[in-house]
């Protein structure tokens, strides 16, 4: 592919070929040109550690986010591009405070080719950069952006803690969830979702604030347990089939019982796929719907569950 570069000329160093348009941030510091192939694979095995680490970090429940490591990994991955995209004019004013002068504009497909045609005569005409390779780049760096914001502001990642939603999601699964799965939606019966707990739920723990349940009832729904399967409204819930096959507890800790619940206007009920060993709204009542940070939509992690969630039974109401 043709490239556009900008020839320099100096009575004493001779001549200089800058690539007009687009460059990596390696490429724009002249003493650097000689090792151009060097930084550049030095540049791809540091992206790769940083990456590593922050992954490794996140697998070590350190303090930050794998989402939010990667976001700021993409961040200066973009920053660096817009660099990239000054550099060759840095590089033409470098020269210029050097004492070297413009003298014409070739296009060929090295800069040592450049060198060599420019010392022939000088075209009519010069060439131009053409509006893709002009405003390319500069769009591929404003689409890059957005959509690392995009992706940003919609999914955030979490990690489990507890046994309450085994067998469907594991201690220690990390998952991605939709922060935008019910801005135009409302949540549905079968959903598992991310919420924040109610202050006033018996043995709130503030260092503990954040969970992830199942929807098992909707606004206006009656829901209840009886010889092991969900009733809402009074029919046994036949979808989604995690919700048939799942057996769940209506005895409670304590010699409690769960009753028939009716679900408030603007509430959700959530119940743990774990029934057995579940802190969940059989204890504590159905909980405002605008708790609900998203959706839980996909496992990244371990690899060997890597993908869609689904939802598995840790006691099978078919088996008894």
């Amino acid at each position: 592919m043709s490239k556009v570069f900008q020839i320099f000329e100096h009575p004493e160093l001779g001549r200089r070929a800058v690539k007009v348009g687009f460059s990596w941030p390696a490429w724009f510091f002249p003493p650097f040109w000689p090792f151009i192939k060097k930084l550049w694979f030095l540049g791809l095995g540091c992206v790769a550690v940083m990456v590593l680490l922050a992954i490794g970090e996140e697998l070590a429940g350190g303090p930050s986010n794998l989402w939010w490591s990667l976001f700021d990994l993409g961040a200066m991955a973009a920053i660096s591009i817009l660099y990239g995209m000054c550099g060759n004019r840095w590089i033409e004013n470098s020269l210029l405070a050097r004492g070297f002068y413009p003298i014409r504009i070739v296009a060929t497909r090295t800069r040592g080719k450049a060198l060599d045609v420019a010392l022939g005569p000088v075209p009519i005409e010069a060439p131009r950069l053409s509006p893709v390779r002009r405003y390319g780049p500069l769009a591929t760096v404003l689409s890059y952006t957005l959509i690392l914001l995009g992706l940003r502001a919609a999914f955030v990642a979490y990690y489990i803690p507890s046994p309450a939603m085994l067998d469907t999601l594991q201690i220690n699964d990390r998952l991605f969830v939709n922060r935008f799965a019910y801005a135009f939606d409302n949540p549905m019966i079968g959903d598992i979702v991310v919420f924040r707990v109610p202050e006033s739920i018996p043995g709130y723990d503030p260092n503990k604030r954040i969970w992830i349940k199942r929807v098992v009832g909707v606004a206006g729904d009656r829901v209840a347990i009886e010889n092991g399967r969900l009733l809402v409204n009074g029919n046994p819930v036949e979808t989604p089939e995690f919700l048939a096959r799942n057996r769940f507890f209506s005895k409670l800790q304590g010699g409690a019982v769960f009753e028939e619940t009716l679900v408030p206007e603007g509430h959700v009920l959530l119940f743990g796929d774990n029934s057995g060993n579940s802190y969940d709204g059989r204890y504590w009542g159905p909980i405002e719907d605008d708790r609900i940070i998203g959706k839980a939509v996909f496992r990244f992690w371990p690899p060997l569950r890597f993908g869609r969630i689904e939802g598995e039974s840790v006691l099978p109401l078919a088996e008894d």
